[in-house]
């Protein structure tokens, strides 16, 4: 295993796992655009006021 000290989140196969609860947010905005596209995942981040 190697671990990445700047990773903010990580996907490995079906596990993902973030670094703390603004990472955690990024990582969910990140498993939306993989499901549902960019433009949902934008859509989400600009109602919580976060940059994607």
């Amino acid at each position: 295993m190697r671990v990445d000290p700047d990773a903010i989140f990580v996907r490995a196969g079906r596990v993902a796992t973030s670094a703390g609860v603004s990472a955690g947010i990024d990582l969910s905005l990140a498993l939306l655009e993989d499901d549902h596209g960019p433009a949902a995942a934008r859509e989400v981040a600009q109602s919580l006021v976060i940059f994607m």
